[in-house]
């Protein structure tokens, strides 16, 4: 964790940082609560799977467990069946971003850019 002069804080994890290249990865790591369904692919993975990993992180933060635990078997089968568990309280909005993080199509999940202008951000410090 980095905190900015101004305050801000930075969460980072580069543990298995790698340099993006023309070729999808294929290996098998990282936090099994957090591994997006395309790491499980043949046809490997590329940075799309950051998304996947913020998805869970605002989730947690926000509910205090991660959407999909269990063993690796068990969260990859409720990941295939995308049943969320909203506890009652969570914004309308939250809800709305953490589901369009956690996309089963990489392609189709919320790019970070629309994520910085997402209105669940404007409910937490008032403006896009």
């Amino acid at each position: 964790m980095l905190e900015a002069p101004n305050g801000t804080v930075k969460l980072i994890h580069f543990g298995f940082a790698v340099i993006e290249g023309d070729e999808p990865q294929r290996t098998l790591c990282g936090t099994p609560e957090y591994l997006a369904p395309e790491i499980f692919s043949p046809d490997g993975y590329d940075k799309k799977v950051d998304s996947w990993a913020v998805g869970v992180l605002v989730y947690k933060l926000l509910v205090g467990s991660e959407p999909f635990s269990g063993t690796l078997l068990e969260i990859r089968a409720r990941v295939m069946e995308q049943n969320i568990e909203w506890p009652v309280g969570i914004d309308h909005h939250a809800q709305e971003l953490i589901i369009s993080l956690l996309h089963m199509d990489p392609e189709e999940q919320l790019s970070f850019d629309s994520v910085l202008v997402h209105p669940f951000l404007w409910t937490v410090d008032g403006s896009p």
